[in-house]
């Protein structure tokens, strides 16, 4: 079977997540005033827009698995910074585990950052599989935070590179404060969401039904959108 371009689906997570936070990091890494590359940029060709948006993609990974250590940074940051918030994301992900009977740890307990993770994934996906879009609104939510946080390693990059002057420094140290501060919240809105989601579905008379959900009905078949 032969490959269409149109079969590589390129989701809002992977584009937001993946591929911007890429793209900006290759321009920081690869511009130079000097270079002819950036400077004739207009007038590339497809293979070199392709090229490009490979490594924009490749490297937008990569900052993806280094950045997921700013998770477990989360839930000690929120607690402080927004208690009243934070108790009813717990309570949302104890309720979640209440009626899922998943046996995750409680969220009050010494948990690692992956069980925790672990536990918003599985109310993502039983979302997922009942209703469409309730997902779609988390994704969203995810590819906002997912940004944010490679931001939080593309700014000290773009600093050591730049070397800017003193007072341009003091202003990216500002702006990574108020990306963490942004990352933290659409992190735990997106979690929130995930768990609160997942039990108003459980609570709805009669649960949802495939064709609300966006499930194929039995015996029938829909592809993933």
């Amino acid at each position: 079977m032969s490959f269409k371009p149109a079969d590589f689906f390129l989701g809002v997570v992977n584009f937001l997540g993946d591929l911007v936070p890429g793209g900006i990091l290759v321009f920081i890494l690869l511009f130079n005033r000097d270079s002819r590359i950036w400077s004739e940029f207009t007038a590339w060709h497809s293979a070199q827009w392709f090229a490009f948006g490979v490594a924009a993609y490749t490297v937008g990974q990569l900052l993806l698995a280094v950045s997921e250590f700013f998770n477990g940074t989360v839930d000690r940051v929120s607690s402080w910074l927004n208690p009243c918030f934070y108790r009813k994301l717990v309570e949302a992900e104890a309720s979640f585990r209440a009626f899922s009977k998943l046996g995750f740890p409680p969220p009050d307990s010494e948990c690692t950052m992956q069980g925790r993770a672990s536990c918003f994934h599985s109310a993502l996906a039983w979302v997922r599989l009942r209703n469409s879009s309730a997902a779609a609104e988390i994704d969203h939510g995810m590819a906002d935070y997912k940004l944010l946080r490679c931001l939080l390693v593309i700014l000290p990059i773009s600093m050591w590179v730049s070397r800017p002057h003193l007072c341009w420094i003091f202003a990216e140290f500002v702006g990574w404060i108020c990306t963490y501060i942004a990352f933290l919240r659409m992190y735990n809105w997106a979690r929130y969401f995930a768990f609160d989601y997942a039990l108003q579905i459980e609570r709805l008379p009669g649960k949802v039904s495939p064709s609300a959900s966006g499930l194929p009905a039995e015996g029938g078949r829909q592809d993933e959108a």
